[in-house]
């Protein structure tokens, strides 16, 4: 089983991946510059269930939250913080692919849902109500 980018650049600068672990289990991950730099805890990945994941950047970490909500009740979070090897690949591409793109990725060919990307790092609590009621459009404020 190899993993497979969700979301990668232009210039193979960094991508986001589904990582298999074994049977129904998986991981997200964040490579930059082809080095496993941040990845979510395992996690059962099931038909029809909804998970969110976060990737924010800031000018000293990256941090990787996933999440998942059943009702009203988050019921799975993972958060990883990196402090370095990211942040020097973070703004080097002029384009991001859905589904990766490129030789250097294997595409992912499963079912997203969704891509939002916000022109500010979204709060923890935030996220956490985008996860509860994925309807939301709003950022911050």
């Amino acid at each position: 089983m190899t993993s497979s980018a969700l979301i990668s650049t232009n210039n193979s600068a960094w991508s986001l991946n589904l990582i298999p672990v074994s049977g129904t289990y998986a991981k997200v991950g964040v490579y930059s510059a082809s080095f496993l730099s941040l990845t979510s805890s395992a996690m059962p990945l099931f038909d029809g269930d909804y998970y969110s994941v976060k990737m924010s950047y800031t000018t000293s970490t990256a941090s990787l939250s996933v999440q998942k909500a059943e009702g009203d009740d988050i019921v799975y979070a993972s958060t990883n913080v990196e402090l370095d090897r990211i942040r020097f690949v973070w703004n080097l591409p002029q384009y991001i692919f859905l589904a990766g793109s490129g030789s250097s990725v294997t595409k992912f060919t499963g079912y997203m849902d969704e891509f939002r990307m916000w022109g500010e790092v979204i709060s923890d609590d935030t996220f956490a109500k985008h996860v509860r009621y994925p309807g939301l459009y709003n950022g911050n404020t």
